[in-house]
């Protein structure tokens, strides 16, 4: 059921996505690469289960990119494959960021009011920040976030905000957990 109507959701949608623009800070959200993504070595002979065996594939001539970096052929005689070290796959190792805008409150208490310290961020380990919905998934599988050069681990999952039956934010709680930056950019 919708509380508002149709316009009226539209018009506040557009107006909160004005403010948001004029207040954003940028967030940066480190995520880790899915440990589902290997590919198989192109340097060495794998057995049925995936395992190196040892030998050099010598049909390997031609150097090729994988995970944006340029694997050339190594050869080697019986041993262990220099490419993969003997495993017989390579693994995507590059921790992906997602640079985006939203609203930052630090120690945010229930009664709305925003505290900052004169120290910067000294004392500060609670901060509660307001995005775009798109980013919800980024935001729930992040290793950590970095805020105003603080880095900070989700507290609980993030979870979406809206207007009527539309959601048009995703909110999230996170926990200072290395802390040395200033709250004011």
């Amino acid at each position: 059921m919708n509380l508002l109507p149709s316009k009226l959701a539209r018009e506040i949608k557009s107006k909160f996505g004005s403010l948001k623009n004029r207040i954003a800070k940028v967030i940066i959200v480190y995520k880790a690469p899915s440990s589902d993504q290997s590919q198989d070595c192109p340097n060495c002979y794998s057995d049925t289960s995936g395992v190196s065996t040892g030998v050099f594939d010598s049909s390997f001539v031609t150097p090729e990119t994988i995970y944006e970096i340029l694997i050339t052929p190594q050869s080697f005689t019986r041993g262990r494959c220099p490419v993969c070290l003997g495993i017989g796959f390579l693994i995507n190792t590059q921790v992906i960021t997602v640079p985006l805008r939203g609203m930052v409150r630090w120690n945010p208490s229930s009664d709305g009011e925003m505290e900052f310290s004169v120290a910067g961020t000294e004392g500060t380990n609670i901060v509660q920040i307001k995005t775009d919905k798109r980013y919800y998934e980024d935001i729930r599988d992040s290793d950590y976030i970095m805020i105003s050069g603080v880095k900070c681990e989700l507290i609980s999952p993030p979870v979406f905000r809206g207007v009527g039956s539309t959601d048009i934010t995703v909110v999230a709680y996170l926990a200072a957990v290395k802390v040395g930056g200033s709250v004011r950019e």
